[in-house]
């Protein structure tokens, strides 16, 4: 489509997902004929800022309190996406699990626990958002937040579409470790993958759904390591890592010490394996802050998009400066620093 067609700030679509195999079936005798299709809730946000040629894209992986509904992103006042957008990326989202299937099942909306049809909602979305609002399809950014790190790196290293940096912040990174660390999600669990507690869980139960378990030399175990305050490890006790890991595209963590809904303990093991490897990856650990570093981290200025204010923190702009490095927009807007 060309560029001088003129979108909204923010629009909303939907995109059909399979969900007939969504269940979990421990019975393996058991063949699914349905086609069953439903459909899940996307949004888009069209930048202010011009640039030449085709937009980049960021592609937002929402956490369980940022749903996108048929015409509600939860997360749309947050400052994550709107200063994404406003460094001049076009910015889409979908919600990973089909609203009217979540209720069909009395399933929480707002967790996709990383099943995956995210995968095949945002491989569809970003395929019509590249089409219809002149994106680069070889020019993807990856963020993922809380529950949407886990969806992610599962879109990076399962779905067909290229990325050229991924950026996760307090990923809900291991289905034992994070996931099953949050209540609210069990339920979730039970359904798609037939565990909701620790004894019950197993590798082959989530289909190679669980970053944690996948693409390692070794699946590394909570009890071997020495955690601060229960949370997260010490550069010292990091380093009794040794296995490896493999990704499709650089990956940096920005992580909370104080965080308890995903303790940033995994996603260190995570870094560290990928570092093991020879994967291009970083990891900030932010001392004093909880979950989610971009909203929680102490406010250095602020910026301004579409005639609003709007409070800005170092992961954040750090975020941008990460894809910047792997060819992303480095013209980031000015930051009024606070006072």
């Amino acid at each position: 489509m060309s560029q001088s067609v003129e979108h909204s700030a923010v629009e909303y679509f939907d995109v059909p997902v399979h969900t007939a195999d969504a269940r979990s079936v421990n019975d393996d005798t058991l063949v699914q004929e349905s086609t069953s299709v439903d459909y899940d809730h996307c949004v888009v946000m069209t930048p202010t800022k011009q640039v030449s040629g085709k937009r980049k894209l960021v592609v937002f992986f929402h956490g369980a309190g940022e749903p996108v509904y048929r015409d509600t992103w939860i997360g749309i006042d947050k400052f994550m996406p709107q200063f994404f957008a406003a460094c001049g990326y076009v910015v889409c989202a979908s919600n990973g699990l089909p609203q009217a299937f979540a209720k069909e099942n009395n399933l929480s909306d707002c967790r996709p626990v990383g099943n995956y049809m995210w995968i095949e909602s945002v491989c569809k979305m970003v395929e019509k958002v590249c089409q219809e609002w002149n994106c680069d399809r070889n020019e993807i950014y990856v963020y993922g937040e809380s529950q949407g790190g886990m969806g992610a790196l599962n879109f990076v290293e399962c779905g067909a579409i290229p990325v050229k940096a991924c950026v996760l912040d307090s990923p809900a990174i291991s289905m034992l470790y994070s996931q099953l660390n949050i209540p609210n999600a069990h339920g979730n669990l039970k359904f798609f993958y037939g565990f909701d507690n620790a004894e019950s869980y197993s590798t082959e139960k989530v289909y190679g759904l669980d970053p944690f378990a996948r693409n390692c030399s070794k699946i590394e175990d909570k009890a071997d390591y020495t955690l601060i305050n229960g949370r997260y490890l010490s550069s010292t006790e990091l380093e009794k890592c040794t296995s490896k890991r493999i990704t499709k595209c650089p990956v940096k963590f920005f992580l909370g010490a104080e965080d308890t809904t995903t303790p940033a303990f995994a996603s260190q093991l995570v870094y560290k394996q990928l570092k093991n490897a020879g994967q291009l990856t970083s990891c900030d650990l932010y001392i004093g802050v909880g979950h989610c570093t971009d909203q929680n981290s102490k406010v250095i200025g602020t910026f301004s998009y579409r005639d609003k204010t709007y409070n800005i923190t170092k992961p954040t702009v750090d975020m941008a400066l990460w894809w910047a490095r792997f060819g992303g927009y480095d013209d980031l807007p000015t930051i009024t620093p606070a006072e």
